[in-house]
């Protein structure tokens, strides 16, 4: 059984929206000495795409701004953020990312774990207070037919990234997901991908959860920050490793629990159907 979260704001009626599309294997190079949204938008316009699912791993990091899960201490939302706090010369060991767009422009909404001086770290990283100190390659999925667009969501009140559709792809091979609070991630994916015609495939993206369980062990968080380390369909079932962060910054990289990881504000994942290579 899920543990849910009392928002603020009228629940909306729609729980799960996706939006069919076609994700294109993708590379871009990304300099050095640059925030990171730049970098993105540059690197994005030169390839001639507007949305994509990227993960950069093993890149050391000259600024590293990030926000890990706490309450909010004026009681407006259900959830809120820790800090910002800095994590400068850290060693990057993944961040995942949707790119998308807010007020017409690139923007990103990324999570992830590095290494620094107080250990493993991770969370919701500042995109203005991400700089990479030494080039660095993205990899992932350029989407076409569908992108995430920043709107304010008033169940939440949270500003929160929304499939939107683009221009209709060739041939749909993936779908973009988002996800409403307080129902369990591994069933709604699975309800995303039936909905589709998909019973194989793999998973990627991040979100947020209320004290998921783990297959063994859970993270007592009434707010967290995951990245999808693994995830896939199989004969219609979805299977899901995460790098979850908890309360002060805890780390946990595990499987999680069918039936026992609930929403808490968001959870935004791209789905691909299952017969072209992964990353």
């Amino acid at each position: 059984m899920i543990r849910t979260l009392d928002h603020p704001g009228p629940p909306t009626a729609e729980r799960i929206t996706a939006l069919p599309c076609a994700a294109t294997q993708l590379d871009l190079p990304l300099p050095a000495g640059v925030p990171l949204p730049d970098a993105l938008a540059r690197a994005a316009e030169a390839a001639g795409i507007s949305a994509a699912w990227l993960e950069l791993t093993d890149a050391t990091m000259a600024r590293l701004d990030h926000l890990r899960p706490g309450p909010d201490p004026s009681r407006q939302h259900a959830a809120w953020y820790d800090g910002p706090h800095a994590a400068p010369g850290a060693s990057l060991i993944r961040l995942g990312l949707h790119l998308g767009r807010r007020n017409g422009a690139p923007w990103l909404h990324g999570h992830g774990i590095w290494a620094g001086p107080r250990g493993i770290g991770g969370g919701h990283v500042v995109p203005d207070g991400v700089v990479l100190a030494e080039p660095a390659t993205a990899r992932g999925w350029a989407l076409d037919g569908a992108r995430l667009e920043v709107a304010p969501d008033p169940e939440t009140r949270f500003d929160l990234f929304q499939p939107v559709p683009t221009e209709a792809a060739d041939a749909a091979d993936a779908v973009l997901v988002t996800l409403r609070p307080n129902q369990d991630l591994t069933e709604a994916l699975e309800a995303a991908a039936a909905a589709h015609g998909i019973d194989a495939g793999t998973l990627h993206g991040l979100g947020s959860l209320v004290a998921p369980r783990f297959l063994q062990g859970a993270e007592d968080s009434f707010a967290t920050e995951i990245l999808i380390t693994e995830g896939w369909i199989e004969d219609g079932r979805a299977y899901l490793n995460a790098a979850v962060v908890g309360f002060g910054g805890r780390v946990s990289v595990a499987p999680l629990a069918r039936g026992g990881c609930g929403v808490c504000v968001t959870c935004e994942v791209l789905i691909r159907r299952a017969g072209r290579a992964a990353t």
